[in-house]
């Protein structure tokens, strides 16, 4: 939609397909395709069925909310091939961009931390993933023997010499993250040791984690 401004910038969409004739396989159709610099794109070849789409680029990805749905989760637009439903246009949102300050257990900022982020997509409300397209469609993995797997730094960035990490394309709205280092970790946060932000469309924001020396608490301690 218009909300992202033009000429759009490393657009990429991606369409999952799962058969009319429902069961509990997770047999699904994947493609992917470049989007345009004038927003616009095109999926050549699909087969018939229940289809969802979701978009990224540079500072922009889909904002589809089922009705009532609070969940953390990004969900992509349902689309009805059947019907051969074509002149969508998929509801976008701004990214957002954390800075993640990580100081050691004396204050003094902490170089070498690598901060983690990991938002998913829940396609068809069963299947989660990371929020960028996948490393192959299924056309490429029918073509090839290679195996790629899709890469774990999407989301991570390492502290500098001033403490500072700073992650961008991140979806708005309340994320979790994580904090680990060779000699300090993040203290318990209940059960768990993650640190909470509220992101704001096309904004930075930041936020302050002291880690402690390892273990100074354990889990289930």
């Amino acid at each position: 939609d218009a909300s992202i401004p033009r000429p759009v910038k490393n657009g990429l969409a991606e369409v999952q397909v799962r058969p009319l004739k429902q069961d509990n396989s997770e047999l699904r159709w994947t493609a992917r395709t470049k989007i345009n610099e004038d927003g616009t794109f095109a999926f050549e070849s699909l087969p018939k069925g229940y289809a969802e789409v979701a978009a990224w680029c540079d500072g922009g990805l889909t904002a589809y909310h089922p009705s009532g749905d609070t969940s953390s989760f990004v969900f992509p637009l349902p689309v009805n091939l059947p019907a051969g439903q074509t002149g969508i246009e998929i509801p976008m949102t701004r990214t957002s961009c954390a800075t993640v300050r990580v100081e050691g257990p004396d204050g003094h900022p902490l170089d070498g931390a690598q901060v983690g982020f990991s938002p998913n997509i829940q396609w068809f409300r069963r299947f989660a993933t990371l929020v960028i397209p996948s490393p192959l469609g299924s056309m490429e993995m029918l073509e090839t023997d290679e195996r790629k797997s899709r890469p774990s730094d999407t989301f991570t960035a390492v502290t500098n010499a001033d403490g500072l990490a700073t992650v961008s394309g991140l979806p708005p709205g309340y994320a979790s993250f994580g904090v680990t280092h060779n000699a300090y970790e993040m203290p318990l946060n209940g059960t768990s040791r993650y640190g909470r932000i509220d992101l704001k469309p096309g904004e930075t924001t930041a936020v302050t984690v002291r880690l402690q020396p390892k273990g100074t608490q354990v889990l289930g301690q």
